[in-house]
């Protein structure tokens, strides 16, 4: 597997885990019993589908803000203190595409291909 090809799988993994068990229950109106959310569906229960679809967007953003900033992190971490990826022993390329590491990945969130797939 080339470097660039590991650098894109990393950053589909994480396109990849953007949705949660979480929000998915949210959408159901319910947690299983035994996650001890019982406070979460006693609140649940009292919305609607469409207060519910605002209330998981509402985790869906806290999420995705959430990878965002840790990509934003590494990024600083990469220009100012050499940090690096290394897979396999290969090392992941920096900027493959002349951009961040959050840019690919909202990128890939918002379904575009790879620059050197198009």
């Amino acid at each position: 597997m080339t470097a660039l090809q590991l650098y894109k799988n990393l950053i589909d993994g994480l396109v990849q885990r953007r949705k949660s068990v979480s929000i998915r229950n949210i959408l159901q109106g319910s947690f299983p019993e035994e996650s001890g959310h019982a406070y979460a569906n006693e609140i649940l229960g009292q919305l609607s589908l469409e207060q519910r679809e605002i209330v998981a967007k509402l985790v869906q953003d806290g999420k995705d803000e959430g990878t965002h900033d840790t990509l934003a992190y590494f990024n600083e971490q990469i220009d100012l203190d050499g940090l690096r990826f290394i897979q396999h022993g290969i090392e992941l390329p920096i900027a493959p595409f002349g951009t961040e590491l959050f840019w690919d990945w909202g990128e890939r969130c918002d379904g575009k291909t790879w620059p050197d797939e198009r």
